[in-house]
């Protein structure tokens, strides 16, 4: 399988349009699956620095597999997993809303925005959450149970001692 990584945000951090790590641009990722199902399937990563950007890059692009945000909070980064992105409008203005794996939804380029007043809301990406099948508890080997029994009882003969 092949990976690439592309990124035109990526230039901007020896520049000063970013601050790097102190910035107000939110840092968005996403690893999607591209070409699902054929030959030429391959797993690609890009980051954006604008969540308009992010979501346009998702719309036109494979099935995402990981998505992930950075929000410059004091002096560090909120990083936080995102399981949905969304699209919508605030008078003419398109604003993105995306929800974390918590339940949280916040606007990353505008993060004292209330989600809630946004409007018209679109799904543009959403990460399917796969259970995982139960499997049954692991029988302990006959080997393993000797060792365990002769080791606690050297351990309890040497403390006797």
């Amino acid at each position: 399988m092949l990976a690439t990584s592309l990124s035109h945000a990526l230039w901007e951090i020896p520049t000063n349009a970013v601050n790097w790590p102190a910035t107000t641009k939110p840092w968005l990722t996403a690893t999607l699956v591209m070409d699902r199902g054929t030959p030429n399937c391959h797993l690609q990563t890009f980051e954006a620095h604008t969540a308009t950007e992010f979501a346009a890059h998702l719309h036109l692009n494979g099935e995402p597999v990981h998505m992930l945000c950075g929000v410059p909070y004091l002096d560090a980064w909120d990083i936080r997993d995102l399981v949905s992105v969304h699209i919508g409008k605030i008078g003419g203005t398109a604003v993105v809303v995306v929800r974390d794996a918590e339940g949280c939804e916040f606007c990353p380029d505008a993060p004292g925005l209330s989600p809630s007043s946004v409007a018209e809301l679109v799904l543009v990406a959403g990460l399917i959450q796969r259970q995982r099948p139960s499997q049954p508890i692991p029988l302990v080997s006959l080997a393993l149970t000797v060792h365990y029994l002769a080791a606690q009882k050297a351990t309890t003969s040497a403390t006797v001692a």
